[in-house]
């Protein structure tokens, strides 16, 4: 028997494999599959001007030159806080409350935190009326439409492992599932007469069967789907026999034990026939 080197022998493994079947799971289901078409965006994000923070949305022209010393004040005529359409304009002179992830009123190109103005933060009332107490440049505090990602945009490439980073891109893209490649199926098989099922009572001369159990972790922690053929005693129609529905079921068998030069050791030659 010839001994291979590590890389020559995983080469040798890897020749003519080819990628599985394609599926479609929900994001829920995703974690650690591999995908099979590229993610695009659906959607752009923001969909809109959206507030940086919680304030007041300005004409920043208004407020040019505001201080604590000297503060512009401005009518306060509307509010708008995340998930509602604003109902109001901002004119010369005017103000509208906004809040973080706010849609940008028609009118507004700025928006002044309320850290810069005399109005109370958190929970209160809708002041009749603010005081700013700094400027704000146009463009202050405000996400423009598309500053994220844009409609089309090619977000997540075939042949990527989708981790929980990657997952939330494609949820906020507008995916609620992905197309993955068919989780691979490890077929494994214990050989030996002196193996007993892991937990179960073991008798004179007989062990329990831990590398079954390590290597279905293994391959599940792989990201492969594990199926167990069991404990073969060691005779040969029964390890050959085991293999073949292995080899039926999966694309990956693996045997423990029974492969040394012993007259009990039946998996090389079973795997023969």
């Amino acid at each position: 028997m010839t001994l291979l080197r590590l890389e020559e022998a995983r080469e040798r493994m890897l020749t003519g494999v080819e990628p599985l079947g394609v599926e479609r799971v929900a994001l829920a289901e995703g974690l650690g599959r591999v995908l099979a078409e590229p993610v695009l965006a659906l959607v752009t994000l923001p969909p809109w001007d959206n507030s940086a923070m919680d304030g007041f949305a300005v004409r920043a022209e208004d407020v040019v030159g505001a201080s604590n010393e000297a503060p512009v004040r401005l009518r306060v005529v509307g509010e708008v806080a995340a998930g509602h359409v604003p109902t109001t304009t901002v004119e010369p002179g005017t103000a509208v409350r906004i809040l973080t992830g706010g849609m940008l009123p028609p009118g507004a190109d700025a928006v002044v935190p309320v850290e810069d103005t005399d109005a109370s933060p958190g929970i209160a009332e809708r002041p009749a009326g603010v005081r700013i107490c700094r400027p704000a440049e146009a463009g202050a505090h405000i996400r423009r439409a598309g500053s994220d990602l844009r409609m089309g945009d090619r977000l997540l490439e075939p042949g990527a492992a989708l981790r929980p980073a990657s997952l939330a891109v494609a949820a906020a893209a507008g995916h609620g599932d992905v197309s993955v490649h068919r989780l691979p199926r490890v077929a494994i098989l214990g050989t030996g007469d002196e193996l007993v099922p892991a937990g179960e009572p073991i008798g004179p001369a007989q062990i329990h069967d831990s590398n079954s159990v390590g290597l279905a972790a293994q391959a599940t922690d792989a990201g492969a789907e594990a199926v167990s053929l069991g404990i073969a005693a060691d005779r040969l129609d029964e390890v050959a026999a085991r293999l073949r529905v292995g080899i039926a079921e999966a694309e990956i068998v693996i045997a423990s034990g029974g492969v040394s030069v012993g007259a009990h050791d039946f998996v090389k030659d079973a795997f023969e026939q």
